[in-house]
């Protein structure tokens, strides 16, 4: 049975969801369907690329990640690809957010024929998304769906910067239910840099500087801040037991600066 994951930022409270669901049905009745997640922050794709990044390596081999967020911004081009890497498959838009999903170049990528499909442009995750995914359940080769994409969007803005052998400027990428909050510096990235000096960690909101990494939320007392390398791989600032986003008065995009010694 095929495995079908959706992420978008349609919500909950429309039909939308129910539409895409029923078309998945109708095409590919065996199919399992998984909820990644339909709230993200309407036309988020950093915030997008975050929850998948750090969803889809548990997934097996075969699934197919329908992506519906921000899938029409560009209406003009109608750029939608299929993206086959690491044996999984992936029909999004061609808006960058791929690159942030992977941190290689996705092995395969073509754009998504629309020849024939109605409705393409005003609905494109049900009309086109969930055309190409049953076409894939049944084996279609991602070759035959599509012509190569040469040079897909990339969105570089989002890596850290390093600067003068003693500066990781990163930016924050997402902020969970918890508050908590995480950025796009990765732990190897963090200790090939730091090559063991001390740090301090910096934010808009001078006064809450930290100079330590913990292994857990558990390793300071209850309304203490913390830095730490969590499940996501990346550097992760928390209260335990509270709300560090709430505290520090962070929201995504905004700066974090590590200073080494």
């Amino acid at each position: 049975m095929p495995i079908i994951t959706l992420t978008t930022d349609m919500g909950l409270k429309d039909f939308y969801v129910a539409a895409v669901k029923g078309a998945i049905m109708r095409h590919i009745p065996d199919a399992i369907i998984v909820d990644i997640s339909h709230e993200i922050t309407p036309f988020n794709i950093l915030e997008a690329a975050f929850i998948i990044k750090n969803s889809y390596p548990e997934f097996p081999d075969g699934t197919i990640h329908i992506v519906g967020v921000n899938y029409e911004s560009k209406i003009d081009k109608a750029i939608n690809v299929i993206v086959e890497h690491k044996k999984q498959f992936f029909i999004g838009p061609d808006s960058g957010i791929f690159s942030m999903i992977f941190d290689t170049p996705p092995e395969k990528m073509v754009e998504l024929n629309s020849n024939g499909i109605n409705g393409f442009h005003t609905f494109a995750v049900k009309n086109a998304y969930v055309d190409a995914a049953a076409k894939l359940a049944q084996g279609v080769k991602i070759e035959t769906l599509g012509n190569p994409v040469a040079n897909p969007e990339q969105k570089l803005m989002f890596k850290p910067t390093f600067e003068a052998g003693r500066i990781i400027k990163g930016v924050i990428s997402y902020i969970d239910s918890y508050q908590n909050i995480f950025t796009n510096i990765n732990e190897k990235e963090f200790t090939d840099f730091g090559k063991g000096r001390p740090f301090e960690i910096f934010f808009s909101n001078k006064g809450y500087n930290i100079t330590t990494i913990h292994k857990s939320y558990g390793d300071v007392p209850a309304g203490e801040r913390l830095a730490l390398f969590g499940a996501s791989g990346y550097l992760e600032i928390a209260v335990n037991q509270g709300a560090a986003a709430k505290l520090l008065g962070m929201k995504v995009s905004e700066t974090v600066r590590i200073e080494f010694g």
